[in-house]
């Protein structure tokens, strides 16, 4: 769920505050003597997220999409990042603070598959490390204490046991009641070109600025060397260290894609087989090299297949279901109340 317009502060204030630099209380200056290690940013129920399970949640996505980019990340991109992950937590803690009030089994019961589960996990932990001293010693490393596992257990499996609830109790193996021919037909309309489609390539390109003499020899080297060794684009740019640079790989070039890359290397694509490597091109300045790194052959597949009806039949179920999904995140949503750090609400 994207961040809306009420936690805009909060969110904002967590994306510049992957330091110490949180302005809560702006209202009254700071004690010198307080150093501000973490706060809170949400609470759904009785339940408090930190900032710090934020950052933690969130860093895998900031770290790709930073190197995806290329470049460090804008105050706007980290704000967009963390309040999806935090939204994402929220969507959590209220899933598992429903396990209890669904009515689709009783709290006590729900409790006691909970302990189970708990005590289940702890004996795999203690497996894993060989005994409760050991166990206890990795838990001090971490910086954690059994009362933080079984509050992220609690988290996890209480989410979970929604889930199962108020979503797959519903089907209970039914699911053909939920697909019909019907809504099979318009999935495959609406996406027929995942079914029925030319070949499509995947070329390797490196660019030599400069048209000069020893530029063009490198160009013609580097091709000839592109034909011998199977290299990335990378691999073959660091060959020619301050002369070359690789360019991003243009992916599922196809007839109906052709358009968008550049015509030279578009012919080159189309008609080449897996490992040709084109001779140098030059365009405007600058000389590039092409090579085929795949060739996936077309595809004709018509409604009536086996295999695509197979096919559409597992995107419908799970579409299904994860609409499902949404529908039990929202009542959770409902049960509980949601409030977030700065927000005025």
């Amino acid at each position: 769920m994207a961040p809306g317009r009420f936690q805009l502060a909060a969110l904002t204030a967590l994306a510049l505050a992957h330091g110490p630099a949180l302005h809560a209380q702006e209202a009254r200056p700071p004690r010198p003597d307080i150093v501000l290690v973490d706060r809170v940013v949400a609470t759904v129920g009785d339940a408090a997220i930190l900032q710090s399970r934020v950052v933690e949640t969130a860093a895998g996505e900031l770290r790709s999409r930073q190197q995806e980019l290329g470049r460090p990340l804008t105050n706007e991109e980290r704000t967009v990042i963390l309040g999806t992950a935090l939204e994402r937590l929220i969507d959590q803690h209220a899933m598992a603070q429903a396990a209890k009030t669904l009515g689709v089994i009783p709290p006590s019961q729900v409790e006691a598959i909970f302990q189970h589960d708990l005590a289940e996990a702890e004996r795999e932990q203690v497996r894993q490390f060989g005994s409760y001293q050991k166990l206890s010693e990795e838990f001090a490393r971490r910086n954690l204490t059994w009362a933080s596992f079984e509050r992220d257990q609690r988290l996890e499996r209480m989410s979970e046991l929604t889930e199962q609830m108020a979503v797959y109790s519903r089907i209970s193996n039914q699911q053909n009641l939920f697909i019909t021919p019907r809504m099979m037909l318009e999935l495959y309309r609406e996406n027929v070109q995942a079914f029925v489609y030319g070949p499509r390539v995947t070329l390797g390109v490196v660019a030599f600025v400069g048209l000069d003499d020893a530029n063009r020899a490198r160009a013609a080297e580097a091709a000839a060397l592109w034909r011998k060794e199977s290299l990335t684009s990378a691999e073959l740019a660091a060959r020619f260290a301050d002369h070359a640079s690789a360019q991003k790989d243009v992916v599922g070039l196809s007839q109906e894609t052709k358009d968008k890359v550049p015509a030279f290397l578009a012919e080159f694509g189309l008609k080449s087989p897996t490992g040709a490597v084109s001779e140098p091109a030059a365009r405007g300045s600058t000389l590039f090299v092409a090579k085929v790194l795949e060739v996936v052959p077309g595809r004709n597949s018509q409604f009536e297949d086996p295999e695509v009806q197979a096919q559409l039949r597992t995107r419908l179920e799970a579409l299904v279901l994860s609409g499902m999904r949404r529908q039990a995140v929202a009542r959770s949503r409902m049960r509980t109340h949601t409030w977030y750090a700065d927000a005025g609400h």
